[in-house]
């Protein structure tokens, strides 16, 4: 706790202890880095200054000033949650564990950062940084990504929490492992609890824990997809709030068949999806990206429609919109990139 009062970096959620604006922080910090994180929370924080004015505003809003940080479901859980709580709780984040958990996005980690840091509330906000920290102290040689293992480091941390201060102790503790503590090339030399540390004192390198799960190969496929034009209008499709990158905007089309052509997948997908016939006009690019769970290649076709009723299937809506338009709608990291190249080609 003094380390961290010492050593922490200025952070703007750090300057307050408004449990939305630390709600907010705590859900951008995801499986994401902080430097990325602040200008977002920056943008986010102006956009919606207070929960009352998150809940008033459409999903589209949300997910378009959230556009590039990724992991969008928290964003729409953000959302979500947001209007429960004007609805259910005065527009006053609880300061009740159970209630928390009950809501969208709220998890263990993220009810218990709420409460420590905004209520004071004794309770463990252990993430990915404070698993290892604690995992390295005391030489914990399982793997950390079983729950059994976590509950265990989560219940040591737990016993140790401090009766005042909470906040400072749960953000020292992912404080230390961000910039002292890290996953390779820990600088154990600057750390205020090497003596404590068993990884430090007793193996040749403190890196060598904790145990790393193997990783599983990260599956790869090839999809095609159109950009189809109506009366110099295109066609946009919105992703299921639920699923993978919900609530953004795409275009259609989908993964490729066995001894498939692109040119061939991207009509045949299109059909499935809206109901309508499309000619393809030529091909615009062949893109590559990557997701977090699997990496995809991306034929890219410009096509003029040509028949059928719209019907949308396996999507929340569908839009014709002008072009300039794409610039106003959220839409994943891949389509992005498309959009960006087809106003440097075209010039719609």
């Amino acid at each position: 706790m003094n380390w961290f009062k010492k050593n922490r970096r200025d952070l703007p959620w750090r300057h307050t202890t408004d449990p939305y604006a630390i709600w907010v922080s705590e859900m951008m910090l995801q499986q994401t880095q902080v430097d990325q994180v602040v200008p977002y929370y920056l943008s986010f924080m102006k956009r919606f200054p207070t929960l009352q004015h998150l809940s008033d505003a459409p999903l589209d809003d949300v997910l378009k000033i959230w556009e590039g940080l990724g992991y969008y479901k928290r964003a729409v859980f953000l959302h979500k949650s947001a209007g429960i709580i004007v609805r259910e709780y005065g527009g006053q984040i609880p300061a009740d564990y159970r209630i928390l958990r009950s809501l969208p996005g709220f998890g263990e980690y993220t009810a218990g950062a709420v409460l420590s840091l905004a209520y004071h509330q004794k309770r463990p906000a252990v993430d990915g940084n404070a698993f290892r920290v604690m995992a390295r102290i005391i030489k914990f040689k399982k793997p950390i990504n079983r729950s059994a293992n976590k509950r265990t480091i989560i219940n040591i941390i737990t016993a140790l929490l401090p009766d005042k201060d909470v906040s400072s102790f749960n953000q020292g503790l992912m404080e230390l492992g961000a910039l002292i503590c890290k996953p390779v090339r820990p600088l154990c030399s600057k750390c205020p609890l090497k003596r404590y540390c068993q990884a430090y004192n007793d193996l040749p390198d403190a890196a060598l824990l904790p145990v790393k799960p193997k990783r599983k190969p990260i599956p790869f496929f090839e999809a095609s997809i159109g950009i189809i034009n109506r009366n110099k209008k295109i066609l946009v499709l919105q992703r299921p709030a639920g699923g993978l990158l919900g609530g953004l905007w795409e275009f259609p089309g989908g993964k490729m068949l066995a001894n498939e052509t692109p040119e061939k997948a991207c009509i045949r997908e299109i059909k499935e999806e809206t109901g309508i016939t499309v000619r393809v006009i030529r091909k615009l690019m062949v893109l590559k990206h990557a997701y977090s769970h699997f990496k995809v290649k991306l034929h890219v076709y410009l096509c003029d429609y040509q028949s059928g009723k719209m019907r949308i299937k396996n999507h929340e809506n569908g839009r014709w919109i002008r072009p300039a338009e794409l610039h106003h709608v959220a839409v994943p990291g891949a389509n992005r990139k498309i959009i960006s190249y087809y106003f440097k080609q075209e010039r719609p």
